[in-house]
């Protein structure tokens, strides 16, 4: 007789572990997404150097990489293609051969490895605006915490569509690092960098690294001050109507007294018609906490009554302040003075106002 045929026994297959196996995969491939398919731009694009027949375009990219430029008319018709310059991962691309007031867009691409181009960012730029042209600007300072109120006034800033962006100093706290210019300065303003130009001058917290070279590392701004000054610490440029001049109010008296009021009073007199504006960092009249700047009242107050600039923005302290016209240290009428406006409450702790 027979032994009796054992039963055939299937093996259900592991479902639970089967399925946390698919999980962790897919967990993983979620968790790395960013890194696998995130753009390699990890600053920027932001523009400087706006004129009205181009401009500069600059970011940092890792891994670094040859990029180019292609820009287009507001119609798509292109003008041409930009290769950027690249020193470690940082690129610079000079944009020119543009038309005055008008809007391009422009396209960073990178080679891919099947030779097709690999598109990184696209932004739109409107050029300079030509003489006669209004413009609006949004002018603050003391911003660089990183914290919610200087996102928050970020987020505010698009509604006003500003054509050009004026920093009044302390970019970034605490001490200017590199490091923190990331979530300090070009996160919060991204969509604002892309597209519109921002003139900075250098705040006493910029300073603190490296005498500011981190600030002057991030940024590409016009290098025609004063021969006897390291480049890009004053500087000036025209903006339809209007002459932007910048200084570092970080400097001793001697420098300003020697170097800087010679060069601003030939800057300024070579103006013309246009209205004038002063940027710089301390104060020439305030009632706040930090007092008056007086190595820049005996130095350069006297050039600014000379030329009557119109308006003199500074920031250090973090809350506003407008005076009345003013020259000679004397109320004039509107147009015989300048007004002198501290605009500091850019994202910093805010100051108590004067009694």
């Amino acid at each position: 007789m027979k032994p009796a045929a054992k039963p055939i026994i299937k093996r259900a297959r592991p479902l639970g572990l089967f399925v946390l196996i698919v999980a962790a995969i897919a967990g993983g491939v979620w968790l790395a997404w960013p890194r696998l398919f995130a753009s390699p731009i990890t600053t920027g694009p932001m523009v400087q150097m706006l004129a009205p027949d181009g401009f500069v375009l600059v970011w940092q990219m890792r891994p670094a990489e040859s990029a180019s430029v292609t820009v287009r008319h507001e119609g798509g018709e292109s003008v041409g293609v930009f290769t950027a310059d690249r020193t470690d991962d940082r690129c610079i691309a000079e944009i020119d051969g543009l038309q005055e007031g008008a809007l391009y867009r422009y396209e960073i691409t990178i080679a891919g490895k099947s030779g097709v181009p690999v598109l990184l960012a696209v932004g739109d730029v409107r050029t300079a605006p030509p003489p006669g042209d209004s413009f609006r600007v949004i002018a603050f300072g003391d911003s660089g915490t990183g914290k919610r109120a200087q996102y928050r006034l970020a987020e505010r800033m698009p509604e006003y569509e500003p054509d050009l962006i004026i920093h009044t100093g302390d970019i970034v706290y605490f001490d200017g690092a590199a490091e923190d210019y990331p979530d300090h300065f070009f996160r919060p303003y991204a969509s604002l960098l892309s597209r519109i130009p921002c003139y900075p001058c250098l705040g006493n917290h910029d300073v603190r690294t490296d005498d500011g070279a981190p600030a002057l590392a991030a940024f590409v701004l016009p290098r025609n001050g004063p021969e006897a000054e390291p480049p890009e610490r004053h500087y000036w440029f025209d903006f339809g109507d209007v002459r932007f001049v910048f200084i570092d109010s970080n400097r001793t008296f001697p420098i300003y007294q020697e170097v800087v009021a010679p060069w601003l009073d030939a800057v300024l007199a070579d103006a013309g018609e246009r209205r004038t504006i002063l940027v710089f960092h301390e104060p020439f009249f305030t009632n706040a906490r930090h007092k008056p700047a007086e190595k820049l009242q005996l130095s350069i107050l006297p050039v600014i009554d000379r030329h009557r600039v119109n308006l003199a923005l500074s920031g250090h302290n973090h809350l506003y302040e407008r005076t009345h016209p003013i020259r000679d240290g004397q109320v004039v009428a509107d147009g015989e003075g300048t007004v002198y406006i501290t605009t500091g409450a850019g994202g910093g702790r805010l100051d108590e106002p004067p009694t």
